[in-house]
């Protein structure tokens, strides 16, 4: 369901993973951090260290923390 193939690094592909996984935590599904980077990174549409870039805003979300799309507005 995520859009990896940049990475996440551009603005709409970290809008739309942040989203995602708000909504996934929303909803009461929350796998290991560990389980969400092995996914993405199994996924021949990642790029290499998405994973890893995805498992950051994940914790992220759980921990509670706020995310900024490239113009500074919150996602």
């Amino acid at each position: 369901l995520f859009d990896g193939h940049n990475g996440f690094v551009s603005g709409a592909g970290k809008i739309d993973v942040v989203r995602r996984l708000r909504e996934m935590v929303a909803a009461g599904h929350r796998p290991s951090p560990a389980d969400v980077e092995a996914y993405v990174d199994a996924s021949p549409e990642v790029w290499s260290g998405g994973g890893a870039r995805l498992r950051r805003y994940y914790e992220g979300i759980l921990d509670g923390k706020r995310f900024k799309d490239y113009r500074g507005q919150n996602i």
